[in-house]
């Protein structure tokens, strides 16, 4: 996946509902940008909040007998101070110097509540804005993509130049979903590329017990000793991130049984000879049907190669039921007409190992001592065979039933071509039907046999501990280690083919070409795929950024108008408490300054009283009027300045004295000091 195919803006996650589901994805430095937003926007809230709680707490506290000058002055505080940390600093200053006048612990009990109040609020509000940003991010891990392009791959021709590019391509997916198997089903660990799907790995149940897939004598351990692999119902939505409405959804099934098999008769060692060669080849031929157009036997293996010195060799032969172009044709003795069919050959040839194995499809005892003392142990026959099934099931969910006890509206368990999804049973909507036939597209791909042909020896785990054709010690279920991994490389396949529609194909070249069906329907799968954690991106619950800035906004409009509509109330509705809003009004900084003023005769007369901005009548300049004096005696007051009247200021080098003359007084400012 390239930039270009993440969608940024808003979209829904239907797999998280309509509500909690609304995301926004943005790229991560315009993320930063919004993280940032919603931090400043709930400071501001919390500043705004803050005249909330004051206003309150004031009204709570206004009394029609004024009370004290202490109680006087926290009511100014909780008037003028505009920030809660600023409102608990002034507060605190007030504790100390009424200690004089009263006890300590009044004091504290008077004004330590509001103290501690204006912190805590403090404190809330600004962790509220450093976690905001996560509030914001409540969304999922899910992202949508939009390639460049969308559909399904197909060759241009059935000749053998295209098949040939259809299995190259198959050889490269099956490789890739085996590294993503070795790194994210064998060992799940969180790094970027375990994070490609909605499902890093899907989980699955086995049965070691399952009923022998073909006929019972074939089945070398018996009967009831097959290993059955059952995905259980994977929902194209939460499993394999189609992100569409929950009515829409389609379930998938896969169940894979393998066992190691007894060949008998369908085996023979057969002696060749070929044009050019001095003398016949011994091969060993397995007859479980021919290769149309080729030869009448499945595999054959030459004899020579258990002495040449070479590893491991894996070869895969898979059919497809109701398939008539499979080149393979299983005979009557191992062909399913309700499943896909695939067989393994397996040959050590010169590989020799270190300690006796018991496994089936890997026994080795025969016992051999090299000329230097060594013991080695080889293996029982030249060639060893594996045979699986694979069904497909879909299901359509909104027919009732559940993934516990079943659903209602199922398909049986077949192959994967012969399922048919405009079958009326299903009742599918388009939507579904749509879905349905993404993944029946892909279920070729994703067949057990497909995941190892071409792949050879690599798709053995046991190849894995093999030094020099030397084999450390096998354990005695290493054939259901084995299948158990080409089953995962089928569903990371599976995985990798349904996001791949959506983003676009793998590169297979300049052959081939990508269709998609012209419906409205089809058209829209190309914007319905999720993955997961795509770098350079982030998402945002839109309801968590929805909420924080309808609820921020909510409280600053209510800060705004919480006063005028209360004083309203008070002044019209309930009179008798219209106290409360004249001591709210006098104790604003401008209404205090103005009754300052009038109180010293000062910078009148002055109109708007009842009004939050009192003014004067007339526009002069006050300090042509007025002046601050007395300031080295602790007493600063304000007094009425005459043309006439004049400042002296004489030091005797300890104290200052200031005298100012009027009219009306003389002021004395007395030394400080002794």
């Amino acid at each position: 996946m390239t930039d270009s195919t993440i969608y940024t803006g808003p979209w829904i996650d239907w797999a998280r509902g309509p509500a909690r589901g609304m995301t926004i994805t943005l790229r991560a430095e315009h993320g930063q940008l919004l993280t940032a937003f919603l931090g400043i926007f709930v400071t501001v809230v919390g500043a705004q909040s803050w005249t909330i709680v004051s206003f309150i707490i004031h009204q709570i506290r206004a009394k029609r007998a004024l009370g004290d000058a202490q109680h006087q002055q926290v009511q100014a505080t909780l008037r003028n101070q505009g920030t809660a940390l600023g409102a608990a600093w002034q507060l605190a200053q007030l504790w100390i110097p009424w200690r004089a006048s009263s006890s300590l612990s009044r004091s504290l009990l008077a004004i330590g509540p509001l103290t501690v109040l204006a912190v805590l609020h403090a404190v809330l509000w600004g962790l509220a804005g450093t976690f905001s940003s996560y509030a914001g991010k409540g969304a999922g891990q899910d992202f949508l993509i939009r390639g460049p392009t969308c559909g399904f791959w197909l060759p241009d021709s059935l000749e053998i130049a295209d098949q040939w590019l259809v299995q190259s391509k198959n050889l490269n997916d099956s490789i890739t979903a085996a590294d993503y198997v070795q790194l994210c089903y064998d060992n799940p660990r969180n790094t970027p590329a375990c994070n490609r799907f909605v499902r890093p790995s899907i989980s699955w149940k086995k049965d070691v017990n399952a009923t022998c897939p073909f006929d019972p004598a074939l089945c070398l351990l018996g009967n009831r000793t097959s290993m059955s692999m059952d995905t259980g119902y994977l929902d194209s939505l939460t499993d394999f991130g189609i992100n569409l409405r929950p009515s829409d959804r389609v379930i998938y099934r896969r169940v894979t049984t393998c066992a190691p098999i007894r060949l008998g008769r369908h085996v023979a060692l057969e002696n060749v000879t070929f044009p050019g060669w001095p003398q016949p080849k011994t091969f060993l031929r397995f007859y479980l049907g021919g290769m149309r157009g080729y030869y009448n036997y499945t595999y054959q293996y030459n004899m020579d190669a258990v002495l040449a010195g070479g590893s491991y060799d894996l070869v895969a032969k898979a059919q497809t039921a109701a398939q008539s172009s499979s080149v393979w044709e299983p005979a009557p003795a191992v062909n399913r007409t309700d499943a896909d069919v695939s067989f393994f050959f397996q040959s050590p040839n010169s590989v020799y190992y270190t300690a006796p194995v018991d496994d089936p499809f890997f026994a080795a005892h025969d016992r051999r001592t090299t000329p230097s003392g060594i013991v080695t142990y080889h293996s029982d026959f030249a060639v060893r065979v594996m045979g699986c099934v694979d069904q497909h099931q879909l299901c359509n969910p909104s027919g009732g039933g559940n993934g516990n006890g079943g659903y209602k509206q199922c398909t049986p368990l077949l192959g994967g071509q012969q399922i048919d999804v405009d079958s009326d049973a299903l009742g599918f909507s388009m939507a579904q039907g749509s879905v349905a036939y993404r993944f029946l597209m892909d279920l070729f791909r994703t067949q057990i046999g497909q995941s190892v042909i071409g792949r050879g020896a690599s798709a053995l785990l046991a190849s894995r501990t093999v030094h020099e054709r030397q084999q450390a010690p096998l354990p005695n279920n290493q054939w259901q280690l084995e299948v158990a991994t080409w089953f995962n490389v089928g569903l990371a396949t599976l995985q990798a083919q349904v996001v791949e529609f959506a983003a676009g194909p793998t590169v297979v070249g300049n052959r081939g070409q990508v269709r998609l069906g012209k419906s409205p329907t089809n058209r829209a799968m190309c914007t319905r795929q999720k993955v997961r954690n795509p770098t350079g991106y982030t998402n945002f619950s839109a309801l968590g950024v929805i909420i924080i800035l309808v609820l921020g906004s909510g409280i600053i409009v209510l800060s705004w108008v919480l006063e005028t509509l209360v004083g309203l109330i008070q002044r019209y509705l309930w009179k008798q408490t219209d106290y409360k809003r004249l001591q709210w009004l006098l104790n604003s900084t401008l209404q205090l300054q103005r009754m300052a003023f009038e109180t010293a005769g000062l910078g009148g007369p002055w109109v708007r009283c009842d009004e939050p901005v009192p003014v004067t009548s007339e526009k002069r300049d006050l300090g042509e009027i007025y002046q601050v004096i007395d300031t080295s005696a602790g007493h600063p007051t304000l007094v009425r300045r005459r043309a006439s009247e004049s400042e002296t200021s004489r030091s005797d080098g300890k104290t200052q004295v200031t005298v100012v003359e009027n009219e009306s007084s003389a002021f004395l400012t007395p030394p400080a000091g002794p």
